[in-house]
């Protein structure tokens, strides 16, 4: 019986089909449940598999390339509604460490997020929405990170609009900020400045610093800047204009 188990799976395996990976995600642990393996969700799956995370992947689509180019790289997927309890059980939530849902439904991710909860009450939520008012609430009544998509997008729009380099934004408490690079000018104020002269001024953080091919993560606060320097910073939109208007 158990070799002929064992060259079902095998078969199964080659085949790529539903079993294998119901079984591959039963014996994972402490590892990250992705719903959604949309354009978001394949981003986010990549990152979590350069990491070197394990990751089983919950995808309703069958037919979707990018569900194929993941299956191709041996990531754990299981065909279904991510809003069902049993699919969470198979992805063996009970043994997860984390749960992430990146679909395009704003319902079905809170009613997975939930059913997650029910089934391990410790497990870490992260939910995607793209409604702000309703991302809100929810962050707030059920005590999980909540990702706006609208929101993220806003900072992208506008950094492009406005000819700024910002990477990405993020909530900090109740407070929005950036991580931005600037170029320092050389017929502006900043050239000669310190690193600790513009932390304390214009309430940043810089995180690195750039300067003729030389690249110092967490530069010491002594740092003179110099015309055509690189700084990453990261502070708020009100504190980058103030910056900006300074380097102009």
């Amino acid at each position: 019986d158990s070799v002929v188990r064992l060259g079902y799976f095998i078969f199964t395996a080659k085949q790529k089909l539903q079993e294998w990976h119901i079984m591959n995600a039963s014996m994972t642990r402490n590892h990250l449940v992705v719903c959604g393996a949309g354009k978001v969700g394949y981003r986010i799956i990549l990152e979590l598999i350069a990491m070197k995370e394990d990751v089983v992947v919950i995808e309703r689509k069958t037919d979707s390339p990018l569900v194929d180019e993941l299956r191709d790289r041996g990531v754990t997927i299981l065909h279904g509604e991510c809003r069902s309890r049993k699919m969470l059980e198979q992805a063996n939530i009970a043994h997860a460490r984390s749960i992430i849902l990146a679909t395009d439904d704003d319902l079905a991710n809170i009613d997975s997020a939930l059913t997650a909860r029910e089934i391990k009450p410790d497990i870490r939520v992260v939910v995607r929405l793209f409604d702000d008012t309703m991302a809100d609430k929810v962050a707030t009544a059920f005590r999980m990170p909540v990702i706006s998509t609208s929101a993220c997008a806003a900072s992208a729009f506008i950094a492009a609009a406005t000819e700024r380099n910002i990477f990405t934004s993020f909530q900090l408490g109740d407070r929005r900020l950036h991580l931005a690079d600037l170029i320092i000018n050389g017929r502006a104020k900043l050239p000669g400045r310190t690193v600790s002269e513009i932390q304390k001024e214009f309430d940043v953080n810089v995180v690195m610093h750039m300067s003729q091919g030389r690249t110092d993560v967490n530069p010491s606060h002594a740092t003179t800047l110099a015309p055509e320097d690189h700084i990453i910073l990261i502070t708020s939109v009100e504190n980058l204009t103030r910056l900006e208007a300074l380097n102009r």
